[in-house]
């Protein structure tokens, strides 16, 4: 069979196989669409749709990735970190993978606020100080806002002073 025609019939055998509730096949097919094209939005949705209708969350990132790979739309790409995020924190209960995203979001835009308050939260909630002071200073880095940016270091050194309980390193961040 021709390229083309692999994919129609692909796409078919999918919507067949999701009729019928036979996840696992239809899964396996939309990978197999995704393996033929691998920007085939279609298919990417539809594995998108049916790992979070199985909670296979990491097959869940996984996918919103590959979207974030093919789509030009900052925003787009932004919204699917933001899922991505979510994912990690509220799903899977990893922290780390949850922050990277929020950083994900900061290196599309770095003047972002809410995924900057997004990723302060996560740490604080989850008192990951030492990410958090380093947030504040990488942060304090990017920020044009003078007075912003002096709001950033007092923060880092509080937390560098009372949650870390290391003074000296309060006195050098600011």
């Amino acid at each position: 069979l021709q390229y083309e025609d692999q994919l129609a019939c692909a796409i078919k055998l999918a919507g067949v196989l999701d009729n019928l509730g036979r996840v696992e096949e239809t899964i396996n097919t939309w990978l197999y669409v995704v393996e033929l094209d691998a920007t085939h939005m279609q298919a990417l949705n539809e594995l998108e749709r049916l790992y979070t209708d199985e909670g296979q969350w990491e097959n869940v990132v996984h996918t919103l990735e590959s979207k974030i790979a093919i789509i030009d739309y900052i925003e787009d790409k932004i919204a699917l970190y933001l899922q991505i995020a979510d994912i990690w924190e509220n799903q899977v209960g990893n922290i780390e993978n949850a922050a990277a995203a929020y950083q994900s979001i900061l290196d599309l835009d770095p003047e972002r606020e809410s995924a900057f308050t997004s990723l302060e939260e996560l740490y604080t909630n989850h008192d990951k100080w030492p990410e958090l002071l380093n947030a504040y200073l990488e942060r304090a880095d990017v920020v044009t806002n003078p007075q912003k940016r002096l709001e950033l270091l007092f923060k880092g050194a509080k937390i560098a002073e009372e949650n870390m309980e290391q003074p000296e390193m309060a006195f050098n961040v600011l």
